[in-house]
């Protein structure tokens, strides 16, 4: 039995906020603490390259694709994994990315109206039985030789705690999307964005309560997508 965990090539984070102004006055002190403040995983060894436009503050890897993007509106982090960053550090720089967040950028500005946060999971599955499995299953409710199968589909999530109370509609968005070329070297990719929206906005960005988050987003991806990718596989 395969293991999703063994798949994982990236992963990408984010928060999502109402419209703050205040970000851009004070973008060059948060890009220092996080260049250069001791421990930071965000330095300027990861993050060599500095760019700025429009409003926006990105430091980046020109040579992995590796970036982390600062605006009025966001703070989204997208990470490649290779030999520097293997992906057994995903669950160090997750945690990381939303404690730098809530406590270091806080501390510099406090970030208001929070409505999204999100965890994106990318895998390549490079498993030429999979891949064919997965043609197979296509082919017999479309057509005879697909060339390539590319499709999404959403999962709404409503949250226990929104339907005990009326004033509360907080609700948590997956949204799958696999792409497979028939005569792919490389296997198919599967990415998983985990979302969770909060209606009403959080006050505060200290109020992103984003251990209980990561622990869900792990358990999906690990047991519910880990199953999906394996299913009928000893029949195969």
């Amino acid at each position: 039995m395969a293991n999703i965990k063994d798949y994982l090539t990236g992963i990408a984070i984010g928060i999502k906020f109402w419209p703050n102004y205040s970000i851009e006055d004070n973008l060059g002190i948060i890009i220092d603490e996080l260049l250069y403040r001791k421990g930071s995983l965000f330095n300027y060894i990861t993050f060599p390259h500095t760019s700025y436009s429009l409003g926006e503050k990105k430091i980046n890897n020109p040579h992995t694709g590796d970036n982390l993007l600062i605006n009025k509106n966001n703070i989204i982090l997208d990470i490649n994994f290779s030999d520097k960053i293997p992906k057994e550090e995903a669950g160090k720089l997750i945690s990381e990315f939303f404690k730098t967040a809530t406590e270091n950028i806080y501390k510099i500005v406090d970030i208001r109206d929070v409505y999204l946060i999100g965890i994106v999971s990318k895998y390549v599955i490079n498993d030429e039985v999979k891949l064919k499995r997965l043609f197979r299953d296509f082919e017999q409710i479309t057509f005879n030789d697909i060339d390539t199968i590319s499709f999404n589909f959403t999962k709404k999530i409503v949250l226990p705690e929104s339907k005990t109370s009326k004033d509360l509609n907080d609700f948590e968005n997956i949204i799958h999307t696999l792409m497979a070329p028939k005569d792919s070297k490389e296997g198919y990719f599967l990415q998983i964005d985990y979302q969770k929206i909060f209606e009403p906005r959080l006050v505060s960005i200290i109020d992103i309560k984003y251990k209980d988050f990561i622990d869900k987003v792990d358990y999906y991806n690990n047991n519910r997508i880990n199953e999906w990718i394996n299913r009928d596989g000893k029949n195969t």
